[in-house]
């Protein structure tokens, strides 16, 4: 994709002359007119495409289908030292909510690697090898919230009696994974949990 790009940045310096009078025009001679404008590498056009927003807030980073509050793209490389209550989430699916101040230096670029929220599950380091001690990172209290988290048989929750067993159930596995219970609503599917850290 390099090549495509040099050679794109070449076509666009190249203007062609007319041929005047039976001479050679610059073109025709090898010679190019640029444009200081245009005149930037494969690598800088490639960069500034990466770090490109538009107006609806879409992002040119690998955020593996995530979204990030506060834009991280935005802020200074001080600012990101120290993020106050970062939420990383997924729409229609979940999103955590980091306490406290994160430093998120390098975070856009390995996000994808670091956290997964997928239907009925977030895994954060899914790769041991990249996590940091507790209190360092995305590895620190989180408040978790997912969305459509539904028994496979839905006509289980038909009645009042069903949905409030079905939310001791999962809060009994929230328990169980070391986590906090907040709230289930049984009709909406929203599991909230808080952690200590992952």
């Amino acid at each position: 994709a390099q090549w495509c790009f040099a050679a794109a940045a070449l076509l666009l310096h190249l203007q062609p002359l007319e041929n005047v009078d039976g001479k050679l025009s610059r073109f025709q001679r090898g010679e190019t007119e640029r444009d200081p404008k245009i005149d930037k590498t494969s690598e800088q056009v490639r960069s500034e495409r990466l770090h490109a927003v538009d107006d609806t807030e879409t992002v040119h980073f690998d955020l593996g289908g995530l979204y990030v509050k506060p834009r991280l793209w935005d802020i200074s490389s001080d600012e990101l030292r120290c993020v106050e209550d970062l939420v990383i989430g997924r729409e229609g699916v979940g999103h955590v909510t980091f306490y406290g101040k994160t430093d998120c230096r390098g975070l856009l670029d390995n996000l994808s690697k670091i956290l997964s929220i997928q239907p009925g599950e977030i895994i954060v380091y899914p790769d041991a090898t990249l996590k940091p001690d507790v209190g360092q990172g995305l590895n620190k209290p989180a408040s978790v919230q997912l969305e459509g988290c539904m028994p496979k048989c839905q006509r289980r929750l038909t009645d009042s009696r069903a949905q409030q067993r079905y939310k001791q159930r999962v809060a009994q596995m929230t328990q169980e994974k070391g986590a906090i219970f907040e709230d289930y609503d049984p009709i909406s599917g929203t599991w909230r949990f808080r952690v200590p850290h992952f």
